[in-house]
């Protein structure tokens, strides 16, 4: 498993059904990937969960003003 950092807090939406999570990641040997989460939720719990993830081309990550 390669170890991880997650920048800036996570963008959240969440209602009574659904829980969404957005962030970026930077890996130890510096790569990086923008994830997003999502979670079907039951009686307030997270039943279901799927997730996705990609990496950024370098002009992406440097258009997003955080990341300077």
């Amino acid at each position: 498993m390669t170890e991880a950092e997650q920048l800036h807090p996570p963008y959240i939406y969440q209602n009574e059904e659904i829980f969404i999570e957005h962030f970026h990641t930077v890996a130890t040997k510096g790569s990086c990937e923008a994830v997003l989460w999502s979670h079907k939720l039951k009686n307030g719990f997270i039943w279901r969960s799927q997730n996705g993830c990609t990496s950024p081309t370098k002009e992406q990550w440097q258009a997003f003003p955080v990341n300077h």
